[in-house]
């Protein structure tokens, strides 16, 4: 799995920088079935939805998320930066 930003598009064809920085070329089908993250809320989310938290971690152990992004069973459906 590749999570990163889209940095470039040539055809079919992403470049994404994932999140250490390196540049993914990922090459895609002629008409392939691509999923586009809507915005919800928390009530949005249920169990057994993957997600990508971006956040700071607390002194207590927990996240103070800055972004969820969700995704199906099989991996995040959105690509999020920050």
């Amino acid at each position: 799995m590749t999570v990163g930003l889209v940095t470039l598009i040539k055809g079919t064809t992403l470049y994404v920088t994932d999140l250490t920085g390196n540049t993914v070329k990922v090459r895609t089908a002629p008409g392939m079935q691509v999923s586009k993250t809507v915005s919800t809320t928390v009530k949005g989310i249920h169990p057994g939805d993957s997600v990508v938290v971006r956040g700071t971690k607390q002194k207590d152990g927990s996240t103070k998320a800055s972004s969820v992004s969700i995704g199906t069973g099989s991996g995040p459906a959105a690509v999020t930066g920050g």
